[in-house]
């Protein structure tokens, strides 16, 4: 109870925190209860905060979406719990299926595969891009195997299809192919708006080492990696955060 308390007051913060209102709507689930997670809750941020009970499409299960986002108006456009997307209809987009195409894309109980971002395109109101992670088993310093980012994947949603629930064009392009996150499975994507008001630039950490790789979301193209070594490196052992 404490964790989603905790979880709802820094959703709350960020929502006020972002004028775009792209993230004023959260599909939530329940940690571990895969036989009801497909009927949980929706938080919604647009006129005031409100929990709305609802069946969703898809399932979660480590209680919040990989990735969610809105229009600039606050309404939901699609999200994800890692394996599928959802549209605002909270059924399957289509082409949605099949995200991170491997062996462990069902491993619900991991909450795979670390979470997402989902960006819009600038300049293009119809389109978005999905950022997400694609992990596999790494032994880490002190020998033990655990679930790691190992590619970092971009798919693309052209909101313009399928009657405005929108449709995925392009799927699973691998960008960057390397161990990243922290230890346990991933974690640190994040993404931070351009000082030129309108691009993007997405983030996140080489594994054990000192260095970052960025992509720049300019309009219609994502340029990258770039990679660059600054501070401390993290230590096997940092967990997510």
């Amino acid at each position: 109870m404490k964790n989603i308390l905790f979880f709802i007051i820094f959703c709350a913060i960020t929502s006020i925190s972002n004028a775009q209102k792209h993230d004023n709507i959260w599909p939530m689930g329940y940690i571990g209860d895969t036989a009801a997670s497909a009927c949980n809750y929706v938080i919604d941020f647009r006129d005031s905060f409100t929990i709305i009970p609802k069946c969703l499409g898809i399932e979660f299960s480590n209680g919040n979406p990989h990735a969610a986002i809105c229009d600039t108006a606050g309404n939901l456009l699609f999200y994800t719990n890692g394996a599928y997307i959802a549209d605002s209809s909270h059924q399957m987009m289509l082409n949605g299926d099949s995200l991170n195409n491997t062996g462990y894309a069902q491993y619900y109980e991991y909450g795979y595969p670390a979470e997402g971002i989902a960006l819009p395109c600038p300049n293009n109101t119809e389109k978005y891009y999905l950022f997400h992670q694609e992990r596999g088993l790494v032994p880490n310093a002190g020998g033990v195997v655990n679930f790691h980012t190992i590619k970092l994947n971009l798919t693309t949603i052209d909101m313009s299809l399928n009657n405005g629930l929108g449709a995925v064009t392009n799927k699973n392009q691998v960008i960057l192919s390397d161990t990243m996150g922290g230890s346990g499975g991933g974690g640190y994507l994040k993404a931070a708006k351009h000082a030129n008001g309108q691009d993007w630039w997405v983030l996140i950490p080489e594994w054990q080492s000192n260095a970052y790789y960025r992509f720049l979301v300019a309009e219609d193209t994502v340029l990258g990696p770039y990679r660059q070594e600054v501070g401390p490196a993290f230590h096997w052992i940092d967990y997510n955060g």
